[in-house]
């Protein structure tokens, strides 16, 4: 059965009775001291936009004040979005490319981000709710949109390609006299991708599915349904190809 959740974060704010400080603080970092958003505060504005290598040791350096945990030579480019730095963890000789963002915000939120991943320039990686975890050597192209309402697992060398969308939740669209903004937002469950996955360019991976491993999924794919491990599928919405199972090959 679909899950429904009300509100977000917007409804949140506008019905606070916080200070904009407060507010802000809640957006950007979550509960904590003056102090702590201070911190945060000077390191992202002196340290996050600095380029070259000189800006990767400097952010080396001093982002681990704010994360929970940050492994060995992490690399975090120019321009990446941090909030709520306090519940996301990454791991041994990562990468998080330039403009993309972090964003562990949601109620019961996480971001694991393991040993040896890539996550591409300008991906967004929300997490509302649930753990959203990406194993080792999981490999994120440029401008994909990363999302869990319930929780997200990518299991270990998993490559997904540009543009691709794991969609944590959606808006109800069952009105038509009411905003798209202000309609609940559904959610079918966790989105679980197996090890040895490859979703290719534009493709789209909606909440509650489950992706086994080894599987295929062609670029442009919606999947909207389980996909049994040592698949290949493809097409609006995706279906099972006739390759035999386990083949290899490009998307």
């Amino acid at each position: 059965m679909t899950r429904r959740r009300f509100g977000g974060i917007r409804r949140d704010l506008d019905q606070s009775h916080e200070s904009p400080l407060q507010r802000y603080q809640s957006v950007v970092l979550g509960k904590g001291s003056l102090w702590s958003l201070l911190v945060y505060e000077l390191v992202t504005s002196i340290f996050g936009s600095i380029g070259g290598r000189a800006g990767t040791r400097l952010r080396r350096l001093f982002y681990p004040l704010l994360l929970q945990e940050t492994g060995r030579r992490v690399i975090i480019g120019q321009n990446v979005s941090i909030r709520h730095p306090g519940k996301i963890r990454i791991g041994d000789r990562s990468i998080i490319g330039d403009f993309a963002t972090l964003d562990a915000r949601g109620e019961g939120a996480s971001i694991t981000i393991g040993r040896r991943a890539s996550v591409g320039e300008k991906t967004v990686i929300n997490s509302r709710g649930g753990s959203l975890a990406l194993e080792d050597n999981v490999d994120i192209g440029d401008r994909c949109r990363i999302g869990s309402l319930e929780g997200l697992f990518i299991g270990e060398n998993t490559v997904i390609g540009r543009a691709v969308c794991l969609s944590g939740a959606s808006h109800s669209t069952e009105r038509l006299d009411i905003p798209i903004i202000k309609q609940p937002i559904t959610c079918k469950g966790p989105i679980h991708i197996g090890r040895d996955v490859t979703i290719g360019e534009g493709a789209t991976v909606l909440d509650g599915v489950t992706v086994g491993s080894r599987c295929r999924i062609e670029p442009g794919s919606l999947v909207n349904r389980d996909v049994p491990e040592n698949t290949r599928v493809g097409g609006v919405p995706a279906s099972a190809r006739k390759d035999s199972p386990g083949e290899e090959g490009e998307l």
